[in-house]
């Protein structure tokens, strides 16, 4: 995967993550730990390394949330389209109205992990695919992200997802400095 398909892939979450905050009737302005966390997750990796990061994130999240925003994020891999069924439900998640949620996620102070994780495993998972490591197919669930960290940790492979995954975090976070 190129650093151009990377950079690619940051700009449709951003997109999805744009229309996640829209459709649950949340304005660019109120996502400012969006930006904060995506500011600061690129210095952290490079500082702790990426088990560390998302060890890190993984202890400061919202399950739930999380869940949802990994679903949400990754819909079609293109921004999320407009539809009779979706336009009601994309704030829905189990039959729970995920709004206020979403809402103190992005704009509470200490807040952003879950939306930054959920962006990151993405990218993780998009690049364990490529290259066919096993335990990272899908990351919904935390324990699959612990599971995955293991092996990629096993593999030997983890610095060479950092260095992969720069451009992605790169992208992200001059993003999200422009829409939030």
């Amino acid at each position: 995967m190129s650093a151009l398909d990377l950079e690619l892939l940051a700009t449709k979450i951003i997109l999805n993550a744009d229309n996640v905050l829209t459709k649950c009737g949340l304005k660019r302005k109120d996502a400012k730990a969006l930006s904060r966390r995506a500011k600061e997750l690129p210095s952290l990796i490079q500082q702790a390394g990426l088990f560390q990061a998302v060890a890190f994130y993984l202890s400061k999240i919202n399950e739930n949330l999380y869940k949802y925003l990994y679903e949400k994020l990754n819909e079609g891999l293109s921004p999320i389209q407009k539809s009779e069924s979706s336009e009601n439900s994309v704030c829905y998640y189990n039959n729970k109205d995920m709004k206020e949620e979403v809402k103190q996620e992005v704009s509470k102070e200490g807040a952003g992990y879950t939306f930054l994780l959920a962006m990151l495993a993405h990218a993780i998972s998009t690049y364990s695919n490529q290259l066919k490591v096993q335990d990272c197919n899908s990351l919904r669930e935390i324990v699959d992200v612990v599971k995955c960290m293991l092996r990629l940790r096993e593999e030997g492979l983890l610095l060479n997802f950092e260095r992969a995954l720069s451009p992605y975090l790169i992208t992200i976070k001059r993003l999200s400095e422009a829409l939030y």
